[in-house]
């Protein structure tokens, strides 16, 4: 199980749906998503959240050690593995490359 870890300090186990991870993830960030390695696993973060203003993320930030905005998202190493949340197979654009 990932824990959903809010600015507003509250706390959510949530199970990773292998299929639809990635646009589970960015759901939970609200954009983008980037990974943050700390002790036992990942933070996945909204790789805009400093440029878009989001809010301190006090737990996420004593994890990492330095500033995390935004609601996170806590994977384990096992949980989390870049292979597994690849984005779409085909461009969604015709004529779009990768």
């Amino acid at each position: 199980m990932a824990t959903i870890i809010r600015v507003n300090g509250t706390t959510e186990e949530v199970e990773m749906d292998k299929e639809d991870g990635l646009l589970q993830m960015q759901k939970i960030v609200g954009g983008y998503i980037e990974a943050v390695p700390v002790d036992g696993g990942y933070l996945i973060v909204n790789e805009d959240g400093r440029r878009e203003g989001l809010s301190r993320n006090s737990k996420a930030c004593d994890l990492y050690g330095g500033l995390i905005v935004g609601d996170v998202l806590f994977c384990t190493s096992e949980e989390f593995e870049e292979d597994d949340y690849e984005g779409p197979e085909e461009a969604p654009c015709p004529g779009v490359p990768l």
